[in-house]
């Protein structure tokens, strides 16, 4: 599986978090889970540990990707007749 596999997969788990007693959107749930899952699991596009375009252009792309797993998680649980 690639990078924008796993941050699909990782933003649609943030979007499938019950949002109960927690002030933070699923949508943002989504980018923090794809954003850290990637870097962790794949690392971002350069080496080092200095700050560069890439991390932005990383982190930016990372967090579209989550926020489309994330609205795909409340589109499917809202077809299905799931509460979240």
């Amino acid at each position: 599986m690639n990078r924008h596999g796993i941050a699909v997969g990782f933003g649609f788990l943030g979007g499938l978090i019950p949002n109960d007693k927690s002030n933070i959107h699923p949508y943002i749930m989504g980018i923090i889970f794809a954003v850290l899952a990637v870097k962790v699991l794949v690392g971002d596009y350069d080496s080092g540990y200095q700050w560069t375009i890439s991390d932005i252009y990383f982190v930016i792309l990372t967090g579209f990707e989550g926020i489309l797993g994330a609205a795909s998680a409340r589109f499917l649980a809202a077809r299905l007749g799931a509460t979240l």
